[in-house]
């Protein structure tokens, strides 16, 4: 088992915006091992979904790829573990 990494992010919510973010993530050959999506939740917005997103990879330096290849793709999210 590689490292396990958390992250949170505020998605649009339109057709297209997951999937949009998951083939991000498989771009960096990371595994995804669990998504969450809640639109329905108080402190979500209406038109926005938040999404939290449970990553296995393989080491540090995936998990810090991923990080910058999402920085890079101005996709706004907060790493919770």
């Amino acid at each position: 088992m590689g490292r396990m990494l958390k992250i949170s992010i505020l998605l649009k919510d339109s057709p297209g915006a997951l999937k949009e973010l998951v083939d991000e993530i498989s771009s960096i050959n990371v595994n995804i091992v669990e998504i969450i999506h809640d639109r329905l939740s108080t402190n979500v917005s209406a038109g926005s979904a938040g999404v939290t997103i449970s990553l296995e990879t393989e080491d540090q330096n995936q998990s810090n790829a991923l990080i910058n290849h999402l920085n890079q793709k101005n996709i706004e999210f907060e790493v919770i573990s």
